[in-house]
């Protein structure tokens, strides 16, 4: 019993650390200052393509246009310039994370 127990409060505990520094990294693409706890991160904002651009400046890499407007396609699901303009939510920023193996 208590096995089963300490093991879900395990799982809980590390879905919530999960949680919290999926919302931290998002926050670092976004300029925005990480929410107390993920369900209060303001769903509007997403990540853009000039989110992008400005990180890679400040990692010092040159990296294309081009393959930044692919990565925001790949993430959000979408093709060409809407998929663009659409930006990166939360829960796709997770998701890219997750398959990326990144955050479990």
């Amino acid at each position: 019993m208590y096995s089963s127990s300490y093991s879900s409060y395990n799982q809980n505990t590390e879905d919530h650390t999960i949680s919290t520094e999926i919302s931290h990294a998002f926050a670092l693409f976004t300029h925005t200052s990480a929410p107390a706890s993920s369900s209060s991160i303001n769903s509007k904002r997403v990540i853009t393509l000039s989110d992008l651009k400005r990180v890679a400046r400040e990692l010092r890499e040159e990296v294309d246009e081009k393959l930044l407007r692919l990565m925001i396609e790949e993430a959000n699901g979408g093709r060409g310039r809407e998929a663009v303009g659409k930006g990166v939510s939360r829960g796709e920023f997770e998701g890219v994370m997750r398959r990326a193996g990144v955050f479990g």
